[in-house]
Protein backbone atom coordinates (compact mmCIF):
# COMPACT_ATOMS: atom_id res chain seq x y z
CA UNK A 1 0.00 0.00 0.00
CA UNK A 2 2.95 2.31 0.77
CA UNK A 3 3.40 2.21 -3.14
CA UNK A 4 0.09 3.59 -3.80
CA UNK A 5 0.28 6.21 -1.13
CA UNK A 6 3.96 7.79 -2.54
CA UNK A 7 2.58 7.27 -6.33
CA UNK A 8 -0.04 9.98 -5.35
CA UNK A 9 2.83 12.36 -4.55
CA UNK A 10 5.31 11.73 -7.18
CA UNK A 11 4.81 13.84 -9.21
CA UNK A 12 3.77 16.65 -7.40
CA UNK A 13 7.03 16.38 -5.39
CA UNK A 14 9.22 16.34 -8.76
CA UNK A 15 7.16 19.32 -9.65
CA UNK A 16 8.55 21.04 -6.07
CA UNK A 17 12.12 19.73 -6.81
CA UNK A 18 12.21 21.50 -10.09
CA UNK A 19 10.60 25.16 -9.23
CA UNK A 20 12.93 24.92 -6.16
CA UNK A 21 15.78 24.05 -8.17
CA UNK A 22 16.49 21.47 -5.21
CA UNK A 23 18.97 24.10 -3.62
CA UNK A 24 16.15 26.13 -1.17
CA UNK A 25 17.11 29.08 -3.24
CA UNK A 26 14.87 32.14 -3.26
CA UNK A 27 13.32 33.18 -6.44
CA UNK A 28 11.03 35.95 -7.95
CA UNK A 29 8.22 35.54 -9.75
CA UNK A 30 6.61 38.95 -10.65
CA UNK A 31 6.11 41.15 -7.38
CA UNK A 32 6.62 38.01 -5.21
CA UNK A 33 9.51 36.10 -3.16
CA UNK A 34 9.18 32.29 -3.46
CA UNK A 35 11.23 30.02 -1.71
CA UNK A 36 12.39 26.58 -2.43
CA UNK A 37 11.70 23.36 -1.36
CA UNK A 38 14.41 22.57 1.64
CA UNK A 39 15.09 26.08 2.56
CA UNK A 40 17.44 26.78 5.58
CA UNK A 41 16.34 29.07 8.34
CA UNK A 42 18.85 31.84 6.69
CA UNK A 43 16.74 31.63 3.16
CA UNK A 44 13.48 32.84 5.00
CA UNK A 45 15.01 35.43 6.74
CA UNK A 46 16.82 36.83 3.64
CA UNK A 47 12.94 36.33 1.40
CA UNK A 48 11.15 38.24 4.40
CA UNK A 49 13.71 40.81 5.00
CA UNK A 50 11.62 43.81 3.10
CA UNK A 51 8.23 42.00 4.75
CA UNK A 52 6.24 44.69 6.56
CA UNK A 53 6.01 42.67 9.99
CA UNK A 54 2.88 41.09 11.04
CA UNK A 55 1.11 39.76 14.22
CA UNK A 56 -1.34 36.67 13.99
CA UNK A 57 -3.88 36.00 16.57
CA UNK A 58 -3.56 32.44 17.33
CA UNK A 59 -6.38 30.89 19.85
CA UNK A 60 -6.18 27.70 21.70
CA UNK A 61 -8.93 26.03 22.81
CA UNK A 62 -6.83 24.78 26.18
CA UNK A 63 -4.73 26.08 28.80
CA UNK A 64 -1.25 27.28 28.15
CA UNK A 65 -0.23 24.29 30.42
CA UNK A 66 -2.00 21.50 28.31
CA UNK A 67 0.38 19.36 26.75
CA UNK A 68 -2.23 19.50 23.73
CA UNK A 69 -1.60 22.94 23.12
CA UNK A 70 2.25 22.27 22.69
CA UNK A 71 1.81 21.36 19.21
CA UNK A 72 0.53 24.81 18.15
CA UNK A 73 2.82 26.53 20.34
CA UNK A 74 6.25 24.72 19.20
CA UNK A 75 4.78 25.70 15.56
CA UNK A 76 4.71 29.30 16.06
CA UNK A 77 7.91 29.73 17.83
CA UNK A 78 9.50 28.25 14.65
CA UNK A 79 7.66 30.47 12.63
CA UNK A 80 8.95 33.06 14.05
CA UNK A 81 12.72 32.31 14.86
CA UNK A 82 12.78 31.16 11.02
CA UNK A 83 11.16 34.65 9.63
CA UNK A 84 13.83 36.94 11.38
CA UNK A 85 10.94 37.84 13.89
CA UNK A 86 8.40 39.34 10.73
CA UNK A 87 5.95 36.72 12.10
CA UNK A 88 4.80 37.02 14.98
CA UNK A 89 1.61 35.78 17.29
CA UNK A 90 -0.25 36.71 20.33
CA UNK A 91 -2.05 33.53 21.83
CA UNK A 92 -5.22 33.04 23.44
CA UNK A 93 -5.43 30.55 25.77
CA UNK A 94 -8.67 28.18 27.00
CA UNK A 95 -11.31 29.31 24.10
CA UNK A 96 -11.40 33.23 25.73
CA UNK A 97 -11.97 34.78 22.32
CA UNK A 98 -14.53 32.06 21.21
CA UNK A 99 -15.35 28.26 22.45
CA UNK A 100 -15.26 24.91 20.13
CA UNK A 101 -18.64 25.61 19.41
CA UNK A 102 -17.89 29.19 17.36
CA UNK A 103 -14.40 28.98 16.43
CA UNK A 104 -15.14 28.83 12.99
CA UNK A 105 -16.95 31.76 13.17
CA UNK A 106 -13.96 33.45 14.66
CA UNK A 107 -11.66 32.35 12.29
CA UNK A 108 -14.33 33.43 9.05
CA UNK A 109 -14.93 36.95 11.09
CA UNK A 110 -11.23 37.60 11.44
CA UNK A 111 -11.37 37.55 15.54
CA UNK A 112 -8.97 34.54 15.40
CA UNK A 113 -6.14 34.45 12.37
CA UNK A 114 -5.01 30.69 12.99
CA UNK A 115 -6.75 27.84 15.94
CA UNK A 116 -7.79 24.68 16.62
CA UNK A 117 -11.71 24.08 15.75
CA UNK A 118 -13.87 21.04 15.77
CA UNK A 119 -16.66 20.48 12.90
CA UNK A 120 -18.93 18.32 15.05
CA UNK A 121 -20.65 21.36 16.46
CA UNK A 122 -21.17 22.36 12.60
CA UNK A 123 -22.79 19.76 10.78
CA UNK A 124 -24.58 21.76 8.70
CA UNK A 125 -21.73 23.99 7.66
CA UNK A 126 -19.39 20.99 7.92
CA UNK A 127 -21.70 18.69 6.35
CA UNK A 128 -18.83 16.82 3.83
CA UNK A 129 -16.50 16.36 7.13
CA UNK A 130 -19.02 14.90 9.09
CA UNK A 131 -19.57 12.42 6.85
CA UNK A 132 -15.85 11.88 6.41
CA UNK A 133 -15.50 12.16 10.13
CA UNK A 134 -18.35 9.20 10.29
CA UNK A 135 -16.14 6.70 8.82
CA UNK A 136 -12.67 7.04 11.02
CA UNK A 137 -13.73 3.83 12.59
CA UNK A 138 -11.85 1.83 10.16
CA UNK A 139 -8.56 2.85 12.22
CA UNK A 140 -6.76 0.41 14.77
CA UNK A 141 -7.96 1.15 18.50
CA UNK A 142 -3.97 0.95 19.96
CA UNK A 143 -2.28 3.97 21.30
CA UNK A 144 0.40 4.08 19.49
CA UNK A 145 0.00 2.44 15.68
CA UNK A 146 -3.45 3.18 15.78
CA UNK A 147 -2.94 6.53 16.57
CA UNK A 148 -0.30 6.59 13.98
CA UNK A 149 -2.58 5.17 11.46
CA UNK A 150 -5.74 7.55 11.70
CA UNK A 151 -3.98 10.59 12.04
CA UNK A 152 -2.05 9.75 8.54
CA UNK A 153 -4.65 8.77 7.48
CA UNK A 154 -7.50 11.40 8.20
CA UNK A 155 -4.34 14.27 6.84
CA UNK A 156 -4.32 12.25 3.44
CA UNK A 157 -8.42 11.93 3.38
CA UNK A 158 -8.82 15.68 4.47
CA UNK A 159 -5.74 17.48 1.98
CA UNK A 160 -7.01 15.21 -1.13
CA UNK A 161 -10.29 15.52 -1.22
CA UNK A 162 -11.85 18.33 -3.47
CA UNK A 163 -15.06 18.79 -1.30
CA UNK A 164 -13.53 18.90 2.01
CA UNK A 165 -10.85 21.41 0.42
CA UNK A 166 -13.90 23.40 -0.93
CA UNK A 167 -16.28 23.42 2.24
CA UNK A 168 -13.49 24.82 4.35
CA UNK A 169 -12.82 27.17 1.52
CA UNK A 170 -16.58 28.48 1.92
CA UNK A 171 -16.23 28.50 5.62
CA UNK A 172 -13.32 31.06 5.40
CA UNK A 173 -10.90 28.03 6.62
CA UNK A 174 -7.18 27.94 5.38
CA UNK A 175 -6.28 24.36 6.73
CA UNK A 176 -2.54 24.02 8.10
CA UNK A 177 -3.04 20.39 9.57
CA UNK A 178 -6.32 19.44 8.24
CA UNK A 179 -7.80 17.17 10.29
CA UNK A 180 -5.86 14.88 13.47
CA UNK A 181 -7.73 13.18 16.75
CA UNK A 182 -5.81 12.82 19.80
CA UNK A 183 -7.56 8.76 20.17
CA UNK A 184 -10.44 6.68 20.37
CA UNK A 185 -14.05 8.09 22.36
CA UNK A 186 -14.58 5.85 25.33
CA UNK A 187 -17.49 6.17 27.69
CA UNK A 188 -16.87 7.56 31.22
CA UNK A 189 -19.84 7.32 33.40
CA UNK A 190 -20.35 8.35 36.89
CA UNK A 191 -20.89 6.00 40.26
CA UNK A 192 -22.78 2.91 39.55
CA UNK A 193 -23.28 3.37 35.84
CA UNK A 194 -20.51 1.44 34.36
CA UNK A 195 -21.36 0.24 30.64
CA UNK A 196 -20.58 -3.52 29.52
CA UNK A 197 -22.93 -5.54 28.71
CA UNK A 198 -26.34 -4.01 26.40
CA UNK A 199 -28.32 -4.29 29.67
CA UNK A 200 -25.99 -1.70 30.94
CA UNK A 201 -26.43 0.97 28.11
CA UNK A 202 -30.34 0.48 28.11
CA UNK A 203 -32.23 3.39 28.69
CA UNK A 204 -28.57 5.40 29.98
CA UNK A 205 -28.00 8.94 29.50
CA UNK A 206 -25.49 9.25 27.71
CA UNK A 207 -23.46 12.49 26.22
CA UNK A 208 -22.69 11.89 22.29
CA UNK A 209 -19.70 13.37 20.64
CA UNK A 210 -20.80 13.21 17.29
CA UNK A 211 -23.99 12.46 15.48
CA UNK A 212 -22.71 9.23 13.98
CA UNK A 213 -22.07 8.34 17.71
CA UNK A 214 -25.22 8.87 18.37
CA UNK A 215 -26.92 6.55 16.00
CA UNK A 216 -24.44 3.96 17.91
CA UNK A 217 -25.92 4.73 21.27
CA UNK A 218 -29.46 3.98 19.81
CA UNK A 219 -28.14 0.96 18.85
CA UNK A 220 -26.74 -0.10 21.82
CA UNK A 221 -29.87 1.27 23.54
CA UNK A 222 -28.61 4.20 25.18
CA UNK A 223 -30.30 7.61 25.28
CA UNK A 224 -28.02 10.18 23.59
CA UNK A 225 -28.01 13.32 25.10
CA UNK A 226 -26.77 16.46 22.91
CA UNK A 227 -24.90 19.08 25.46
CA UNK A 228 -21.50 20.96 24.92
CA UNK A 229 -18.06 19.47 26.91
CA UNK A 230 -18.37 22.80 28.48
CA UNK A 231 -21.79 22.18 30.54
CA UNK A 232 -20.92 18.03 31.06
CA UNK A 233 -18.92 18.42 34.38
CA UNK A 234 -21.82 19.96 36.05
CA UNK A 235 -24.43 17.65 34.10
CA UNK A 236 -22.76 14.40 35.31
CA UNK A 237 -22.36 15.51 39.05
CA UNK A 238 -26.49 16.30 39.01
CA UNK A 239 -26.37 12.90 37.38
CA UNK A 240 -28.91 14.04 34.80
CA UNK A 241 -26.04 11.98 32.23
CA UNK A 242 -25.14 9.26 33.43
CA UNK A 243 -21.94 8.35 30.90
CA UNK A 244 -19.72 10.71 28.29
CA UNK A 245 -18.54 9.67 25.05
CA UNK A 246 -15.38 11.39 25.33
CA UNK A 247 -12.08 10.98 24.45
CA UNK A 248 -8.68 11.20 26.99
CA UNK A 249 -7.70 14.47 26.52
CA UNK A 250 -11.40 16.00 26.09
CA UNK A 251 -12.21 14.19 29.54
CA UNK A 252 -9.17 15.89 30.93
CA UNK A 253 -9.77 19.47 29.84
CA UNK A 254 -13.46 19.46 30.54
CA UNK A 255 -12.81 17.98 34.37
CA UNK A 256 -14.50 14.77 34.41
CA UNK A 257 -12.31 12.56 35.67
CA UNK A 258 -13.37 14.26 39.25
CA UNK A 259 -16.97 12.91 38.52
CA UNK A 260 -16.19 9.88 36.46
CA UNK A 261 -15.56 6.46 37.78
CA UNK A 262 -15.98 4.19 35.13
CA UNK A 263 -13.68 4.28 31.37
CA UNK A 264 -14.88 1.44 29.16
CA UNK A 265 -11.91 1.23 26.92
CA UNK A 266 -11.63 -2.22 24.46
CA UNK A 267 -9.06 -3.00 21.98
CA UNK A 268 -11.38 -5.05 19.91
CA UNK A 269 -13.68 -2.19 18.17
CA UNK A 270 -12.34 0.86 17.30
CA UNK A 271 -14.54 4.20 17.33
CA UNK A 272 -15.01 7.21 15.08
CA UNK A 273 -12.63 9.87 16.01
CA UNK A 274 -14.12 13.63 16.43
CA UNK A 275 -11.70 15.26 13.46
CA UNK A 276 -10.41 18.41 15.37
CA UNK A 277 -8.20 20.74 12.65
CA UNK A 278 -5.32 23.52 13.00
CA UNK A 279 -6.89 25.72 10.18
CA UNK A 280 -5.70 29.68 9.59
CA UNK A 281 -8.59 32.34 8.49
CA UNK A 282 -8.33 32.08 4.93
CA UNK A 283 -8.26 36.07 4.66
CA UNK A 284 -5.68 36.36 7.00
CA UNK A 285 -3.95 33.70 4.70
CA UNK A 286 -3.98 35.16 1.93
CA UNK A 287 -3.28 38.66 2.57
CA UNK A 288 0.74 37.38 3.35
CA UNK A 289 3.12 37.22 0.84
CA UNK A 290 3.87 33.95 -0.80
CA UNK A 291 7.43 33.68 1.03
CA UNK A 292 5.07 33.62 4.49
CA UNK A 293 3.10 31.07 3.04
CA UNK A 294 5.53 28.99 2.45
CA UNK A 295 7.47 29.58 6.06
CA UNK A 296 3.92 29.04 7.74
CA UNK A 297 4.16 25.43 5.73
CA UNK A 298 7.13 24.21 5.78
CA UNK A 299 7.66 24.26 9.25
CA UNK A 300 4.47 22.26 10.37
CA UNK A 301 6.31 18.95 10.46
CA UNK A 302 7.21 20.92 13.83
CA UNK A 303 3.40 21.00 14.66
CA UNK A 304 2.72 17.28 13.77
CA UNK A 305 6.49 15.50 15.58
CA UNK A 306 5.14 17.90 18.38
CA UNK A 307 1.41 16.92 18.24
CA UNK A 308 2.16 13.49 18.20
CA UNK A 309 4.94 13.33 21.23
CA UNK A 310 3.23 16.05 23.21
CA UNK A 311 -0.69 16.42 22.30
CA UNK A 312 -1.30 12.42 21.68
CA UNK A 313 1.12 10.20 23.53
CA UNK A 314 2.52 12.63 26.51
CA UNK A 315 -1.53 13.94 27.21
CA UNK A 316 -3.10 10.62 26.66
CA UNK A 317 -0.40 8.94 29.55
CA UNK A 318 -0.84 11.52 32.02
CA UNK A 319 -4.38 11.04 31.62
CA UNK A 320 -3.92 7.62 32.59
CA UNK A 321 -2.24 8.30 35.33
CA UNK A 322 -4.61 10.80 36.84
CA UNK A 323 -7.41 8.22 36.03
CA UNK A 324 -6.05 5.60 37.91
CA UNK A 325 -4.81 8.10 40.90
CA UNK A 326 -8.31 8.90 41.29
CA UNK A 327 -9.56 5.08 40.89
CA UNK A 328 -11.27 5.14 37.98
CA UNK A 329 -11.58 1.25 36.90
CA UNK A 330 -11.49 0.70 33.02
CA UNK A 331 -13.55 -2.53 31.71
CA UNK A 332 -14.34 -3.86 28.25
CA UNK A 333 -17.26 -4.96 27.11
CA UNK A 334 -18.83 -8.17 26.70
CA UNK A 335 -19.02 -10.33 23.59
CA UNK A 336 -22.44 -9.09 23.02
CA UNK A 337 -21.70 -5.32 22.70
CA UNK A 338 -18.43 -6.28 20.72
CA UNK A 339 -20.36 -7.86 18.39
CA UNK A 340 -23.23 -5.13 17.81
CA UNK A 341 -20.72 -2.49 17.77
CA UNK A 342 -18.72 -3.71 14.93
CA UNK A 343 -22.15 -4.84 13.42
CA UNK A 344 -23.02 -1.16 13.76
CA UNK A 345 -20.06 0.10 11.62
CA UNK A 346 -20.13 -2.97 9.19
CA UNK A 347 -23.17 -0.98 7.89
CA UNK A 348 -21.95 2.21 8.48
CA UNK A 349 -19.54 1.52 5.90
CA UNK A 350 -21.97 -0.56 3.68
CA UNK A 351 -23.90 2.81 3.18
CA UNK A 352 -21.35 5.33 3.02
CA UNK A 353 -21.32 5.52 -0.63
CA UNK A 354 -25.19 5.90 -0.43
CA UNK A 355 -25.00 8.33 2.33
CA UNK A 356 -22.76 10.91 0.90
CA UNK A 357 -23.96 14.93 1.15
CA UNK A 358 -24.63 16.85 -2.43
CA UNK A 359 -20.95 17.32 -4.18
CA UNK A 360 -19.05 13.85 -3.10
CA UNK A 361 -18.89 10.78 -5.18
CA UNK A 362 -19.94 8.42 -2.34
CA UNK A 363 -18.38 5.19 -4.64
CA UNK A 364 -15.20 7.28 -4.65
CA UNK A 365 -14.76 8.30 -1.04
CA UNK A 366 -15.69 4.71 0.16
CA UNK A 367 -12.43 3.98 -1.78
CA UNK A 368 -10.52 6.79 -0.53
CA UNK A 369 -11.44 6.31 3.18
CA UNK A 370 -10.59 2.61 3.15
CA UNK A 371 -7.30 3.05 0.70
CA UNK A 372 -5.97 5.65 3.12
CA UNK A 373 -6.51 3.77 6.47
CA UNK A 374 -5.42 0.47 5.28
CA UNK A 375 -2.41 1.95 3.35
CA UNK A 376 -1.47 4.02 6.46
CA UNK A 377 -1.55 0.98 8.92
CA UNK A 378 0.56 -1.25 6.53
CA UNK A 379 2.87 2.08 5.87
CA UNK A 380 3.44 2.52 10.23
CA UNK A 381 3.60 -1.08 10.92
CA UNK A 382 5.23 -2.50 8.18
CA UNK A 383 7.25 -0.21 6.29
CA UNK A 384 8.34 2.21 9.34
CA UNK A 385 8.23 -0.57 11.54
CA UNK A 386 6.11 0.71 14.04
CA UNK A 387 5.04 -2.37 16.88
CA UNK A 388 4.45 -0.62 19.80
CA UNK A 389 1.34 -2.53 21.36
CA UNK A 390 -0.26 -1.49 24.91
CA UNK A 391 -3.63 -1.51 26.00
CA UNK A 392 -5.08 2.07 27.07
CA UNK A 393 -5.28 1.34 30.75
CA UNK A 394 -1.22 0.49 30.49
CA UNK A 395 -0.43 3.20 28.52
CA UNK A 396 1.12 5.27 31.14
CA UNK A 397 3.84 7.84 31.60
CA UNK A 398 6.15 5.21 33.39
CA UNK A 399 5.28 2.78 29.90
CA UNK A 400 5.61 5.94 27.68
CA UNK A 401 8.80 6.31 29.07
CA UNK A 402 10.69 3.18 28.93
CA UNK A 403 9.48 2.51 25.85
CA UNK A 404 10.94 5.50 23.49
CA UNK A 405 9.18 6.02 20.10
CA UNK A 406 11.28 7.77 17.45
CA UNK A 407 8.30 9.80 15.41
CA UNK A 408 11.08 11.15 12.65
CA UNK A 409 10.03 8.29 9.97
CA UNK A 410 6.31 8.65 10.35
CA UNK A 411 6.96 12.79 10.56
CA UNK A 412 9.58 12.02 7.19
CA UNK A 413 6.01 10.26 5.61
CA UNK A 414 3.29 12.59 6.58
CA UNK A 415 5.09 15.66 5.02
CA UNK A 416 5.80 13.83 1.80
CA UNK A 417 2.10 12.53 1.66
CA UNK A 418 0.28 14.77 3.30
CA UNK A 419 1.56 18.37 2.87
CA UNK A 420 4.73 18.69 0.29
CA UNK A 421 1.48 18.28 -2.56
CA UNK A 422 -0.51 21.33 -1.33
CA UNK A 423 2.98 23.47 -0.53
CA UNK A 424 1.64 27.23 -1.84
CA UNK A 425 3.33 28.41 -4.90
CA UNK A 426 3.70 24.21 -6.58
Amino acid sequence: MKTSIRTVIAGASLGLVLAGCGSGANERSGDEVSVGVGASKEDYIDALAEMDPVELTMQLLVSADADYAKSAVDWAEAVEEWSGGKITFKIAYSGSIADATTMEDALNEGLVDVGQHQIQYKPEEFAVGNYFGGATFLYESSPVVGTMQMVGAMGQIWSEQDALVEENERNGLKPLIPATATGPSAFLCTEGNAVSTLDDFDGRQVRASATERAALLKELGAVPVDIPGSELFDAMQRGTVECADMGLTAAQVYGLLDVGKNWAFDSRVSASANPSGFDMSLAAWEDLPLAAQQLLWDRLDVFVESFLRNGVFASNAKVIDVAIEKGITFNDYDDEVVATIDSFFDDQLSHLADSAPEGVDGEAATTAVTDAFEGWYDLVTNELGYDQEVGWQDFDSAWLEANEIDLEPFVSEYVDVVLAPHRPGA
